[in-house]
């Protein structure tokens, strides 16, 4: 899942938080990739919104 964030580095300061938070990639101010065992989550820097949300599949969008 990808996070459309307006500020990286707070964002992967509350995410690394969580236990079994790996950062696998971090381009400061830009973008970050953490792991969650087999699971991932990135976050993506979207300047003019809070917050926006990509699963990658509409099978995984209507889940939600």
């Amino acid at each position: 899942m990808t996070l459309h964030v307006a500020d990286v580095e707070r964002s992967l300061d509350f995410y690394k938080r969580i236990p079994g938070a790996i950062v696998q990639q971090h381009r400061p101010g830009d973008s970050a990739l953490l792991h969650f065992g087999e699971g991932r989550l990135g976050l993506l820097r979207q300047a003019g919104r809070s917050l926006g949300l990509a699963t990658g599949s509409p099978a995984r969008a209507q889940a939600w």
